[in-house]
């Protein structure tokens, strides 16, 4: 069984879609391997098939894995780590985007809409079913695919909160997926603007767990508030307090002017996924 999901125009299909699950560890796991990947492959145009031969392969122990997300229970963690990295092995990906190539004889560009489809990491059938298992030594091996490695070795590379990785799902279920949010729209808006704003609406849509407002039933606002709203104020919360990942957030208007006191006493639900 195959389960799809289009996440901002990439659609990302999970192989043995009855028996895996993509979770805030998965997520965790590939974040590290992604770093790992980073502080090792080349970057630019010019790069080779051997370079990127020699950096697709990637290695994660479970010491350093739970060194890197604060976990205690060796056997737990093992756990975690082997069926996230199962989940890991089993997801591919398609889109489209608009990128250039080159003429080989006049080395000038060409922009073209590409169409790419990447596994995540190559693997053998085995691993892929299930069937054997990919921790050896307490320790496993992700290779990159190789056109996947070939793509990012010519994309931004975006700094990365390692607070995040610590960041416990059970007690906090949104903040994982409100950091990633964050921390891309302020590395994407940093260099653009002093004070950076993002939408309630948009931080919403960036967290895969979080019940969409359509699903909530309508003219029940007790409903949108235990579901929606107080969940996402206790992540926020918790990401700037509890895990220092934010240092400063505030609900605001477009100017920048705080919401009024006629705004919050009177706040509509709908009214409420605009504020930034």
């Amino acid at each position: 069984i195959v389960g799809e999901q289009v996440i901002e125009g990439v659609q990302v299909a999970l192989s043995n879609f009855d028996r895996l699950n993509l979770t805030d560890n998965t997520r965790k796991i590939l974040h590290i391997l992604t770093i790992k990947l980073t502080e090792k492959a080349p970057y630019g145009a010019g790069i080779t098939a051997e370079q990127i031969a020699k950096a697709r392969s990637v290695n994660i122990s479970l010491d350093e894995y739970m060194s890197l997300c604060g976990l205690s229970d060796r056997k737990e963690a093992l756990k975690q780590l082997r069926n996230n990295a199962y989940t890991l092995f089993n997801i591919s990906m398609t889109w489209n985007e608009e990128g250039y190539v080159i003429n080989p004889e006049t080395g000038r560009k060409r922009r073209k809409k590409i169409y790419w489809s990447a596994r995540l990491f190559d693997s053998t059938r085995e691993v892929m079913n299930l069937d054997e298992d990919p921790v050896i030594d307490s320790t496993i091996t992700f290779n990159f695919s190789y056109d996947l490695v070939k793509y990012l070795c010519q994309k931004y590379i975006m700094p990365f909160n390692l607070r995040a990785l610590s960041i416990n799902s059970h007690n906090h279920p949104h903040a994982c997926a409100l950091a990633d949010k964050l921390m891309e729209h302020y590395n994407e808006n940093i260099a653009k603007h002093k004070h950076i704003r993002i939408s309630v609406e948009s931080l919403l849509k960036a967290c895969p767990e979080m019940p969409r407002p359509e699903e909530v039933k309508e003219n029940a606002k007790s409903n949108y508030l235990q579901r929606i709203r107080e969940p996402f104020e206790r992540a926020m919360l918790a990401l700037r307090y509890e895990y220092g990942i934010i240092e400063e957030s505030h609900y605001c208007n477009g100017g920048g002017e705080p919401p009024t006191d006629e705004q919050q006493t009177k706040c509509k639900f709908k009214d409420w996924l605009q504020w930034l």
